[in-house]
């Protein structure tokens, strides 16, 4: 905890602030806590924009089989990587385009289904409406948010902040 509350007090933190005049008196720091899971089918890391390609709108994705890290891989993990962007209007059709695969799967496999994928999606969209009215309405903003398959193979999210360029 004192970890946390100290981030508050890096020199980052104090010039953000100052630059956005912000009381720094103001400023506090909360600590979200939440459950660890266990057995888990899949992590990953989505971001609610094409980071590929600004004029085809979609959502990029990067997972990993079970608990093996997608932020931080081990040298030997190569996680999965692909975006999503429905294809007409409202009816969801969505396709999914791969970019790189696993190998943590056998050969033809993903680390996550289809079916699985058209569950996050819906989470993505509603986390991505709700924030972008927060944070003006902006057109270009973004949410990378963090997800987990979790043994039951329900879906949760585990935490979402703004995506940074």
């Amino acid at each position: 905890a004192k970890q946390v509350w100290a981030g508050l007090w890096t020199y980052r933190a104090f010039e953000e602030r100052e630059f956005y005049r912000i009381d720094h008196l103001s400023a506090a720091m909360g600590i979200l806590v939440h459950p660890n899971y266990s057995d888990e089918l899949a992590n990953g890391v989505a971001v609610t924009k094409n980071l590929f390609d600004p004029n085809w709108e979609g959502y990029y994705v990067n997972v990993q089989k079970g608990e093996d890290l997608v932020t931080n891989p081990d040298k030997e993990s190569i996680p999965e990587e692909f975006l999503v962007a429905e294809l007409t209007c409202n009816d969801g059709v969505y396709e999914i385009q791969y970019i790189r695969f696993s190998n943590r799967v056998p050969a033809g496999e993903t680390v996550m289904t289809r079916a699985e994928v058209l569950r996050l999606v819906p989470k993505m969209k509603q986390i991505q409406r709700h924030f972008r009215n927060k944070y003006g309405g902006n057109s270009r903003f973004a949410m990378e948010i963090e997800f987990k398959i979790l043994a039951d193979g329900s879906l949760a999210i585990k935490q979402a902040r703004p995506w940074v360029e």
